[in-house]
């Protein structure tokens, strides 16, 4: 009941502030030229809201769809005077027809800071960590990343995390955010790359994982004084008795 309670409170929230944002209600009708299923709106609405208030000039995508267009009318909005010069989003795809169709129906107001881009998948490591990857990132100096993308692992393994956003804070002294649209496999390995207090699972929002502005400094596991503090702060049982 409780449950259904938060879900209920949180379809009127989400429905009265795509009311009361008329670029982001306009881009959802507009949206619908696409044969994408998209994630659902609470999320839109979580990932428009946030661009808004971080105003990140270089974004990254993994996962081309309806959320590329939310994300490019938020940046847009961010800086309507400017028409896109100073800001770049790229959006990595690793189906080509999807790619394709993507870029041939994005609209013309997009198209001077918004870059989609075909990448084959790859894996990626960071100390013991592993997950896929788009292998043909550009490189811009990132300041948000969406996480939607690509699959969630390769023929013949199981389910791995995303590990582009890892890429990007590796070479990163500036901070950098993130949101993963209910990717699990992808929270947990950011909680064990980040420690707990850096990343947050938001169940009431479909799964939603939010990462706020880390750096490479803030990356644990090749420290290994770090990994012992965050090992005693975690939700790690640890005993000082004998392990047999």
């Amino acid at each position: 009941m409780f449950f259904k309670l938060k879900e209920r409170r949180r379809k009127i929230f989400v429905e009265k502030y795509i009311d009361k944002m008329k670029s982001l209600e306009r881009i959802l009708e507009q949206y619908k030229v696409s044969e994408s299923t998209g994630v659902s709106l609470s999320d839109y609405v979580a990932l428009y809201e946030t661009i808004r208030l971080i105003k990140p000039k270089f974004v990254l995508e993994c996962g081309t769809g309806k959320s590329t267009w939310i994300i490019s009318q938020a940046m847009l909005d961010n800086c309507a005077d400017s028409q896109g010069n100073d800001m770049k989003l790229v959006s990595m795809e690793h189906n080509k027809k999807w790619a394709d169709h993507a870029v041939s129906i994005l609209p013309e107001r997009f198209k001077s800071f918004v870059e989609i881009c075909h990448s084959p998948m790859d894996t990626y490591c960071y100390s013991f960590v592993r997950g896929t990857i788009y292998k043909e990132v550009p490189d811009h100096p990132y300041e948000f990343v969406f996480v939607d993308g690509p699959s969630q692992g390769l023929e013949g393994t199981g389910t791995m995390c995303n590990m582009d956003f890892i890429r990007v804070v590796e070479k990163s002294q500036t901070p950098v955010s993130a949101i993963i649209d209910n990717r699990k496999h992808t929270v947990l390995a950011y909680s064990l790359i980040f420690g707990t207090d850096k990343v947050r699972l938001y169940s009431n929002w479909s799964g939603l994982g939010v990462v706020n502005k880390v750096t490479c400094n803030d990356m644990v596991l090749r420290d290994k004084q770090l990994v012992k503090k965050y090992l005693l702060k975690s939700r790690i049982q640890v005993e000082n008795g004998n392990p047999f």
